[in-house]
């Protein structure tokens, strides 16, 4: 995905976490609300796993570390705090290799893809005919 194509999707989604409403109280842990919310930013963007596992390798050195995970939580306004990410690395990195492999950043967010889209529900969005969310 281009720099520009990235900021303006970036930009949407940031205007839906970021504006009036709030992210309901989600249950369960810091780091599966981490997953939940990269779970909706990817669907809502239309991109796919793999392929965001690759736009949050801020580095390009082909993996994601802690480091570049928060930097792309940032950059994209998620909401949630630096520790939730690094609390979401940190699950996701049980060897503690100093990254997330790409089968356990995919096993993660698969699970995570559900509950996705009920956040993205909740924020009026729903899947077209086509797969990509938009404003109901």
């Amino acid at each position: 995905m281009s720099a520009a194509l990235w900021d303006a999707q970036r930009d949407l989604y940031s205007d839906m976490l970021v504006g009036n409403a709030r992210l309901a109280t989600l249950k369960g842990s810091k780091r599966s609300q981490t997953g939940e919310l990269l779970a909706a930013l990817f669907k809502y963007n239309d991109i796919s796993i793999e392929d965001g596992y690759i736009e949050a390798d801020k580095d390009r050195d082909g993996r994601v570390s802690e480091v570049d995970l928060v930097s792309f939580c940032r950059d994209v306004h998620l909401e949630c705090t630096d520790d939730d990410v690094r609390a979401f690395c940190r699950s996701l990195d049980p060897e503690a290799l100093g990254f997330i492999e790409p089968r356990a950043w995919s096993n993660a967010l698969q699970a995570f893809d559900h509950r996705g889209e009920r956040i993205l529900a909740s924020r009026g969005y729903t899947p077209d005919s086509s797969g990509q969310a938009g404003k109901a």
